[in-house]
This record gives structure tokens, sequence and C-alpha cells, in this order.
């Protein structure tokens, strides 16, 4: 089995959050990454959202999106891996609402939401 790129499953995540169609194989790798981590072409990565950049007006989704070595800190980049864990979603949750709302909000609105939607993930905690 050939490993992805993990800048071809960062922009498979966004465009999937978009709504654009995606390869059945490559939903699959959208829902792991919702799970932890994935082993890519550069090694075992998590996947974590920039709120800065997520406001930026002219930016593809998916370049608001990090591959990271390891586990994403909080106070940096929105782990991926909230959309199923609800206690990791309460940590991140209270530390944005405080230093970046706005950036909070877009994450749900723009990728939460509709990964949740699109790959039935029961995670009734985060809504907007």
């Amino acid at each position: 089995m050939t490993l992805k790129d993990p800048y071809e499953i960062r922009d498979a995540i966004g465009d999937f959050a978009e709504g654009e169609e995606i390869l059945p194989s490559t939903i699959q790798l959208v829902e792991r990454a919702t799970e932890g981590s994935i082993e890519t072409s550069m090694g075992k990565r998590y996947f974590a959202i920039d709120l800065d950049s997520i406001l930026l007006e002219n930016i593809d989704l998916s370049e608001t999106i990090w591959p990271e070595e390891n586990f994403p800190e909080i106070s940096q980049n929105v782990p991926l891996t909230v959309l199923k864990n609800q206690s990791l979603w309460e940590k991140v949750k209270d530390y944005w609402a405080k230093e970046n709302p706005k950036g909070l909000e877009a994450f749900i609105k723009k990728i939460a939401v509709p990964l949740k939607e699109k790959l039935s993930i029961k995670s009734n905690w985060i809504k907007l």
C-alpha cells in the first residue's frame, strides 16, 4: 500500500468539508484523521486547524489544516480529533472561546459541522 502525502490528506479534508466529491478510499482517510494519527509518506501525522487563518477571506479551507508530527497543542491549533473526543473538545472550546471566539465559530461552521454530518459522527457536543 502506497502511503499518501499528508498534504493530499489535508486537501481532501478541506475539500470534503466544503462539499466536494472525493473518492471513498479518501473518505476513509478523512475519517481516520478524526480518530488520531495517520501513517503518511512523511511518517505519522495528526491534522489540526489554524483558527487564525480560517478567518481569512481569500484562502482555501484546506490551507487552514496542518499535518503535524506530534499531537497538536490546543493553544496553537485545534486537533481534528475533537470531533470524536468530548473531553478534548471541552478544553479546546474553553481555551479558544476566550482567545479567538470568531475563529472557533468559523471552525465549527466550516469544518466541524460539515464533517460531522458527512461522516455521520454522533458528537452532539459540537454545534453552532
